[in-house]
């Protein structure tokens, strides 16, 4: 009866390290699957930032050269004035 204990306690042993083993194998590869994942996310975000930044400084000159053509339009304005009156 001892012996049949033993054998049923081995084997509930065996099974719980072969599902330890296999649930810790199974996380491996799914943390090397995160981690290859946020690698191409943040490739991306990092793309679409520098996008953005370009996009930013050219709305910046576009706003500042028109601005200034503005600034060029009233002074030809006053100028155009004082040469009628």
């Amino acid at each position: 009866m001892a012996d049949g204990m033993n054998e049923r306690f081995d084997n509930l042993e065996r099974l719980m390290v072969d599902i330890k083993e296999s649930l810790e194998a199974e996380m491996g590869g799914l943390n090397t699957q995160m981690q290859s994942g946020f690698s191409s996310v943040n490739t991306k975000l990092d793309d679409m930032s520098t996008r953005l930044d370009r996009q930013a400084g050219l709305l910046r000159a576009g706003g500042q050269r028109i601005v200034r053509l503005d600034d060029w339009a009233e002074k030809v304005d006053k100028s155009l004035r004082g040469q009628r009156s």
